[in-house]
């Protein structure tokens, strides 16, 4: 990166990110941060069992949910959990944990943060890439994992969520893009010098890109590794979500006013109004893990209501009631899930 992106990176970050945790002091700590990792400076809880887990966080009282379901499982499947604190403030609403880690890392791109922490901080034989939107339920999905790659030396990858739309670029070549949850066996990753990179260069031919880790994917596969998918009867132990972090990020840097970029895309309206009815739900989820805490908003009220009002303005009642019904039954199946031990 040169130094000009890297500057207007530090910008971009400031006015989506920082300004709302800390300002510059929590953006120059993220950086440092970052630079620690990079130069293999900073120190790692131990090793816990055969698998590593790793998050991104930028939405901090999501990651908190996600941290509480996270460590219950792993109490049945021992593992240590690395999150990379984006915003700088994970720490203030999460308590530190045994097991568990939290490093302050600048919001660089996801692909460079997954190849910082794979190659720098990882060291058990698997690790388990999750987004923080994704909460984990229970441990058979993983555990079905582990044995995979105990039984079969060749096997690379695990998809426990594939995306469910292969772009055009990858067709004939994958039978599903891996997605956003996966473990993967960190020997023949490293062996083979892969990255989570995008790649846009097929751009130059109207071929799309390949988006984070896709590439890699292709190369496995054209190098004679296996990439497996979990049965879809076993997928019932996560319960994903949809684009919260991304759009609290645009929310917060154009401060609720997201008019001029919605009005005219009405999927693009479906997927605000997810964020936001999602939002709602898991903050009031937050409280009742973290009761000490004194509020459960995941960014300034204000924004989150100029949003909502402007999303029931554009969308129909259909869609909203719709979206409205899928995020509570997701959310029962988290509540139930709590109250199940």
């Amino acid at each position: 990166m040169t130094i000009l992106k890297e500057l207007r990176s530090w910008r971009d970050e400031w006015q989506k990110v920082y300004r709302f945790h800390g300002g510059w002091i929590t953006e120059l700590r993220c950086l440092l941060g970052a630079w620690l990792v990079k130069r293999g400076k900073v120190e790692i809880i131990p090793q816990m069992g055969q698998l590593d887990a790793v998050t991104f966080s930028v939405v901090t009282k999501m990651t908190a949910v996600w941290a509480y379901f996270s460590l219950r499982i792993a109490r049945q499947v021992p593992m240590r959990i690395l999150i990379a604190d984006s915003a700088g403030s994970l720490s203030q609403v999460l308590p530190q944990q045994p097991g568990m880690q939290i490093l302050p890392v600048f919001n660089y791109h996801h692909a460079n943060k997954l190849d910082m922490f794979v190659n720098q901080l990882c060291s058990a034989p698997y690790v388990l890439v999750s987004d923080d939107d994704i909460f984990w339920l229970g441990s058979d999905a993983i555990l079905w994992a582990l044995e995979q790659f105990e039984g079969n030396p060749n096997l690379a990858v695990v998809s426990l969520l594939p995306k469910n739309e292969t772009p055009d670029l990858l067709k004939d070549k994958v039978q599903q893009p891996m997605g956003s949850l996966f473990m993967l066996r960190r020997s023949i990753w490293l062996g083979e010098n892969l990255s989570f990179a995008v790649d846009n260069s097929p751009l130059k031919h109207n071929m799309g890109i390949y988006d984070t880790g896709e590439k890699a994917q292709t190369q496995l596969l054209e190098r004679g590794y296996d990439i497996i998918y979990l049965p879809e009867s076993m997928r019932k132990d996560f319960v994903p979500l949809k684009g919260i972090s991304t759009w609290v990020l645009k929310t917060q840097k154009h401060q609720g006013n997201l008019r001029r970029h919605i009005q005219s895309h009405a999927g693009l309206q479906e997927k605000v109004f997810q964020m936001i009815v999602s939002a709602n739900r898991l903050g009031k989820l937050f409280l009742k893990i973290y009761p000490q805490a004194t509020d459960g908003n995941f960014t300034r009220p204000i924004f989150l209501q100029n949003v909502e009002n402007l999303c029931r303005e554009l969308l129909p009642a259909e869609s909203i009631h719709f979206i409205e019904s899928e995020i509570e039954q997701k959310m029962y199946l988290l509540e139930s899930a709590m109250f199940a031990d």
